[in-house]
C-alpha cells in the first residue's frame, strides 16, 4: 500500500527491516519523542532524528517523527501551536505528520481533528504530500 510505514510499537531490529528494505519499504514513521522504542536506533542518531525532523538511517532506510498521535491528542489546538511556534525543531524539516489508527477513523470526533491539522498547516504555508513524495521533492532520498 505504501512503501513509508509506522510499525507496531515502532519496533523492529535492523535484521527485520533490511528484510523488509529488500521488498521494498523505503522509510518509517518513528515516534513522537526520542523516549519511544523508535526501532532499533542508536541514541546519537535518535538525537539528530529529532533535532533535524529527518534522518537518513542505515540500510537506505529514512525516518521521519510522528508530530501528533491524534487519538492520544487532549489538547490539539495547544499541540498545534506548539508545533508552529517560531524556532520550534519539531517541524525543521516542513513535514507534519499526523497519525492516527484506522480503527479511529470512523470516529466524527476524528474526522475533525483531521481537518484541523490540515487548516492548521494550510494556514502556516504547508502543502500536502505523503512523506515520501515531500523528502523525494527536496532531494533528500
Amino acid at each position: 500500500i505504501d512503501s513509508v510505514v509506522r510499525l507496531h510499537w515502532w519496533d523492529a531490529d535492523e535484521a527485520q527491516l533490511t528484510a523488509m528494505a529488500e521488498d521494498g519499504l523505503q522509510g518509517l514513521l518513528a515516534g513522537r519523542r526520542p523516549s519511544d522504542q523508535n526501532y532499533y536506533l542508536p541514541k546519537e542518531e535518535m538525537q539528530t532524528l529529532f533535532e533535524d525532523d529527518f534522518l537518513e538511517g542505515p540500510g537506505g532506510l529514512f525516518y521521519t517523527p510522528t508530530d501528533l498521535w491524534l487519538e492520544d491528542e487532549k489538547d490539539l489546538d495547544t499541540s498545534l501551536a506548539e508545533l508552529f511556534a517560531p524556532d520550534t525543531p519539531g517541524l525543521a524539516s516542513g513535514l507534519l505528520v499526523a497519525f492516527t489508527h484506522e480503527y479511529a477513523m470512523g470516529d466524527p470526533d476524528m474526522h475533525a481533528k483531521i481537518e484541523q491539522c490540515a487548516e492548521t498547516a494550510e494556514q502556516n504555508g504547508m502543502g500536502f504530500a505523503f512523506p515520501l513524495d515531500f523528502y523525494t521533492q527536496r532531494g533528500l532520498v
